[in-house]
């Protein structure tokens, strides 16, 4: 199997569904020959080096027409490679009407071989009714497949929030500022000081990859242990970033998965397309001590809750 569109970025999120995806797999017996994100796709390399094999494409919450990279990429693997089986991994779905829902549709409904797995009952919905031709089936987020973490440490204050700041964030930041105590911690994803450098080297051999062609055969071995470097250093980062509190706030999904798989309490506010709140109540709002929050304010009382009984 190929397994593509590795997140090559530092949201801790999606490295999280990396890992899980690659555990699952691995648990299933199912072996990855080759990897590659967006940059490095090479369509007469796959042809090439992973002739036949099915391609996998990486799951998380960009089907749709907010994350137009991504979705762009997924149709064109699809356009690319007719005849063998393509497995969308469980995603969250989110389309307008208009012209990149009409390609979306006449990209998976053309391809003879093409699964769409999805994450929550709300996207399901939405693809049986938008995408009637193609096979859908439900899948949990893959992310709960990295299974149970260990904080690092004690916690080093009450409350910990994780705080997005792209184009899902549905409260702006100021509004945390004084919802909790005192001593409560901000943080969104990213990486700094010696982690920035080594992230920043193990993207070495992915540059003589794409600057150095000839050099592909001999790095495709290794990419998919590079692409999983990342994805540890990632989710280590995030580790450390949620075990500083004794409890987790948060509007970015992942961080509550974490979270939960470390067994610390959460409360969750929604994002802007609802794909956290679809999630918690299908399954994340039945699994550890999550707790769902309509906004800031709940979300404070829900937090003093959990401190205080703790």
């Amino acid at each position: 199997m190929a397994l593509l569109d590795f997140p090559n970025h530092q949201n801790s999120g999606d490295s999280l569904i990396w890992l899980g995806e690659r555990e699952y797999l691995a648990q299933v017996g199912a072996r990855i020959e080759f990897a590659c994100d967006i940059l490095r796709y090479d369509r007469s390399f796959i042809n090439r080096h992973a002739p036949g094999t099915t391609l996998l494409l990486h799951g998380g919450g960009n089907l749709g027409d907010r994350w137009t990279d991504y979705q762009e990429f997924r149709e064109r693997v699809i356009t690319d490679f007719p005849d063998r089986k393509i497995i969308q991994l469980s995603q969250s779905i989110e389309f307008s009407e208009g012209d990149r829902l009409d390609r979306a549709v006449d990209t998976f409904s053309g391809h003879p071989n093409f699964s769409l797995l999805l994450r929550d009952s709300v996207s399901m919905a939405k693809a049986r009714r938008l995408f009637p031709e193609v096979s859908i089936d439900f899948c949990p987020d893959l992310a709960l497949g990295y299974g149970r973490r260990q904080p690092f440490g004690r916690p080093a204050t009450e409350v910990v929030v994780v705080k997005r700041r792209d184009s899902e964030a549905v409260f702006s930041g100021a509004l945390y500022e004084g919802a909790f105590s005192e001593t409560a911690e901000y943080w969104d994803w990213g990486l700094s000081g010696w982690k920035q450098g080594a992230w920043r080297a193990v993207h070495v051999p992915g540059g003589v990859w794409r600057r150095i062609p000839a050099s592909r055969p001999f790095l495709k071995p290794g990419l998919v242990k590079i692409f999983d470097l990342q994805a540890k250093l990632n989710v280590g980062n995030a580790i450390g970033i949620l075990s500083r509190g004794r409890v987790v706030v948060t509007d970015r999904l992942h961080s509550a998965v974490l979270a939960m798989l470390m067994s610390k309490p959460v409360v969750v506010l929604d994002n802007a397309n609802g794909k956290i709140s679809a999630i918690f109540k299908d399954y994340l709002g039945s699994i550890g001590s999550v707790r769902f929050a309509k906004d800031i304010f709940e979300a404070s009382e829900l937090a003093d809750n959990f401190v205080n009984n703790m």
